[in-house]
């Protein structure tokens, strides 16, 4: 069970010096501000929980 524990957290490790690359790459040829989430941040889900509650509010209409 540790292996794959182990083989998942390198992957995250590199799945997030990509997500640097390119969010750089976006930064320089296009101006764009880039955020990277991670499933650390807990303001992500503030936001979708907005977004849900919108969502729902003008299904309900």
């Amino acid at each position: 069970m540790s292996c794959f524990e182990s083989v998942r957290d390198t992957y995250y490790d590199y799945a997030y010096a990509q997500a640097e690359v390119v969010a750089d790459l976006r930064r320089q040829l296009y101006g764009e501000v880039v955020n990277i989430v991670t499933d650390d941040d807990d303001e992500i889900d503030d936001v979708i929980d907005d977004v849900y509650d919108e969502n729902i509010g003008a299904n309900n209409v």
